[in-house]
């Protein structure tokens, strides 16, 4: 998909280059010191004791605890880009059923909506003159639709924007993160990441899902007014009942959980 393609490559450019490499391996740093710190002071009660046995089960408890935080906060990059990679297949799964034309660019969008709107002529009229009156139409339907699928596909660019600048923030304070979750007091920090992570990777699909949902509701409202989904009033209120469900989709998302 064109649109997702550039962002992506701007994803990839922002995430490689030195600052952001940088700002990740400070935060990894932090929190390695801060597992560390952690194991030495469990380390020093445990044989502080004087005379009392040390309690060993405890202490291993705690050792593979922090051996476990570590592990993840090293592999936590390379797990980022697997579950990228396995979200992308399914994000491109959905784009494929979902997409409209979205995905078209824009002469091909012209041809196919000029090939659908001459055979939905022809399918609701049988007077040639009716159809001859529509076909001269055609040009002034075609540059409202242009134009508002140039709008749909610059919203739809700022939701891939938007996506990806999540992404890259989340991946800075994954370290943080999953340091958070060893201490109770701070554990709802960590469910709030993970919740933040799910709405970042819902945001493509939801705004697709709305996008189809919005132009099949529209089509059909536009049949039970007797109107053509083709024609300026059928696209404008297609678009302005897309940009609804495109603000409901956000807020949706947030409130999932």
């Amino acid at each position: 998909m064109e649109v997702i393609d550039n962002v992506i490559s701007a994803y990839e450019a922002v995430k490689m280059n030195g600052v952001s490499q940088g700002i990740i391996a400070l935060c990894s740093f932090i929190a390695v010191i801060i597992v560390i710190q952690k194991f030495v002071t469990a380390w020093k009660e445990a044989f502080s004791e004087g005379d009392k046995p040390v309690d060993m089960k405890q202490f291993f408890k705690l050792f593979y605890i922090y051996i476990y935080v570590f592990a993840i906060i090293m592999v936590a990059p390379f797990a980022f880009t697997i579950v990228e990679t396995a979200l992308g297949n399914l994000q491109n799964e959905l784009i494929s059923h979902y997409q409209e034309d979205v995905d078209l660019s824009i002469d091909e969008a012209i041809v196919t909506f000029t090939k659908d709107y001459i055979e939905d002529v022809q399918r609701r009229h049988n007077w040639v003159g009716q159809q001859i009156q529509e076909v001269i139409m055609l040009p002034f339907n075609i540059a409202a639709y242009t134009i508002l699928l140039y709008a749909t596909k610059y919203i739809f660019f700022f939701f891939a924007s938007a996506r990806y600048l999540y992404l890259i923030l989340l991946e800075i304070v994954t370290p943080i993160a999953v340091i958070l979750y060893m201490d109770e007091k701070t554990r709802h920090y960590t469910h709030a990441y993970l919740k933040n992570l799910f709405v970042c990777y819902m945001t493509i699909p939801a705004f697709l899902i709305a996008n189809a949902l919005g132009s099949i509701i529209a089509e059909n409202i536009m049949h039970m007014c007797g109107q053509n989904k083709y024609t300026m009033l059928g696209l404008l209120f297609a678009f302005v009942f897309k940009l609804f469900l495109f603000a409901k989709s956000v807020k949706f998302c947030h409130e999932l959980f």
